[in-house]
């Protein structure tokens, strides 16, 4: 009976951590999730999320390494433009289809908000031009919708395929930055007809996303600051 009433109370709190977050992670069109295998963290994309069942596609430079059993929990980070969730998924079932490899999994444990700086999306408006990988025969602009040291929100009015190879150039703090990325996730903006990119920085060091994540830090700090001096 103990563990019943354990078990309950344990369901009852991941249940009031879903509708606490529930509302933050569905609306974020670029929530992606963090998952570790082997020591390495690999962002998969998320196919559909409907109240604790999750369904996540591996990226392509997973799908051979990567393999989770049924049965198995895992840890995961939810990324979303308003911090880092941590939670657990059970893993409940696994496909292969098309080359791709598809796992469902069910929220297990509570989700808790963990925001460390180098995850943390700061809301930022840059220009951005980038070029394809590896032929970089012409170059395409956007914008920036966030930004964080591991990459950013991008639009774009061109359509670039998931998995694909790009190089980014943009000011940041008055430096340029020059990067090469991997799109992540594209999906269609469908209030402007134009295309929001999810993109990932593939550093070839720490310096440059040192930088980026000091100067997102900075900016936090001071937002939060100013959001302070406001109250009183």
């Amino acid at each position: 009976m103990a563990f019943d009433i354990f078990k309950k109370k344990k369901e009852e709190a991941i249940q009031q951590s879903l509708n606490k977050y529930k509302k933050v992670l569905h609306d974020d069109m670029s929530l992606s999730i963090n998952i570790t295998y082997a020591k390495k963290m690999y962002i998969a994309e998320i196919e559909t999320l409907k109240n604790r069942e999750v369904v996540f596609r591996l990226p392509a430079e997973a799908r051979n390494i990567v393999n989770f059993k049924t049965g198995q929990a895992i840890k995961v980070d939810f990324v979303s433009g308003r911090g880092l969730f941590t939670t657990k998924l059970n893993i409940t079932n696994k496909v292969v289809e098309n080359y791709n490899t598809y796992y469902t999994g069910t929220i297990c444990d509570t989700i808790e908000k963990n925001q460390r700086r180098n995850n943390y999306r700061l809301p930022l408006t840059l220009n951005v031009t980038y070029v394809l990988l590896p032929n970089e025969l012409r170059t395409y602009n956007g914008v920036t919708k966030d930004i964080s040291a591991g990459g950013m929100l991008m639009e774009s009015s061109y359509y670039v395929n998931e998995d694909r190879k790009i190089k980014v150039f943009f000011e940041l703090d008055k430096k340029m930055y020059r990067l090469d990325a991997t799109i992540v996730r594209s999906v269609e903006n469908i209030d402007n007809e134009r295309y929001l990119h999810h993109v990932r920085f593939d550093y070839k060091g720490t310096k440059e996303k040192n930088e980026i994540a000091k100067f997102i830090f900075n900016e936090e700090r001071r937002e939060f600051k100013s959001k302070s001096r406001s109250r009183y």
